[in-house]
């Protein structure tokens, strides 16, 4: 199962990293929503950590695309800078 995550916060997706692969998780991390639409496999199962607001696509704008294409990669959503607002997007 593989883990991924789309931050622009590279100490973040290190830290989380950090956590995750001696759990036993595959790990792979993304700086930019562009750059996880340019590389992912989407058939590999597994999940994605999320960052909301990030530099070009946001994580709503990301969750949008993949949407249009088909993608059904469950969704952890991550942020510092939540509201209700941006929640009820998310569902």
């Amino acid at each position: 199962m593989l883990i991924r995550i789309v931050d622009d916060d590279e100490d973040l997706a290190e830290s989380l990293k950090f956590l995750l692969e001696p759990e036993g998780w595959e790990v792979v991390s993304y700086p930019s929503a562009e750059d996880y639409l340019k590389s992912d496999a989407p058939s590999v199962e597994g999940c994605l950590l999320l960052d909301i607001r990030m530099p070009g696509l946001s994580g709503l704008e990301l969750q949008e695309k993949m949407k249009e294409r088909g993608w059904e990669v469950p969704i952890i959503f991550l942020t510092g800078h939540g509201d209700v607002d941006v929640a009820v997007q998310a569902m």
